[in-house]
């Protein structure tokens, strides 16, 4: 899985928690039956879209999910 201007963090897989880390590469390998917990932190602009694009298949790539993010944020940062 890539999930572009998303930044995940592994936190477990198959439900065993692990140190946290970034993916390698940014993408997420899952393989069959496989289980990850991802941490992602969902800082986009109001109203803009981030997809999360799968790779299973070396032939196409294709769009999972977008992620639509709210016209009103639904909280600020903090300074």
């Amino acid at each position: 899985l890539e999930f572009r201007e998303l930044a995940p963090v592994v936190i477990a897989t198959d439900g065993h928690p692990i140190d946290p880390h970034p993916p390698e590469d940014g993408r997420v390998v899952i393989g069959p039956g496989q289980r990850v917990d991802l941490l992602v932190d969902c800082l986009g602009e109001p109203g803009s879209i981030a997809p999360v694009i799968d790779h299973g298949d070396p032939r196409f790539a294709y769009g999972l999910v977008n992620l639509v993010y709210e016209r009103e944020a639904i909280r600020h940062e903090m300074a």
